[in-house]
């Protein structure tokens, strides 16, 4: 017989099932993650966009323009987890914030 939801978690639980974990405890498989640093956002552009930037770069003759140009506007968009990890490496660095 086919089965007509094909959505697994909708289907019901084996009874075998049930009666296996009814006395096991609930086990986070989670780890809280940890916010990115600023030395990690580093070598984050590092290895996955300086090729790239290399290419840009190398395509407009060394002329600069158009990467101040993505800071700038880059500058606007920055979330609140970006601040923070500016502030921390800051505070790390002993400069004022």
């Amino acid at each position: 017989m086919p089965i007509a939801d094909r959505n697994q978690a909708r289907w019901p639980t084996a009874p075998w099932w049930s009666e296996l974990l009814s006395n096991v405890e609930k086990l986070q498989l989670t780890i809280e993650k940890e916010d990115k640093t600023i030395e990690d956002m580093i070598s984050w552009v590092d290895r996955q966009i300086s090729p790239t930037l290399s290419a840009i770069l190398e395509a407009h003759e060394g002329d600069l323009a158009w990467f101040r140009s993505i800071l700038v506007e880059g500058s606007k968009r920055l979330s609140q987890k970006h601040k923070d990890a500016i502030t921390q490496f800051l505070q790390k660095e002993g400069t004022p914030a």
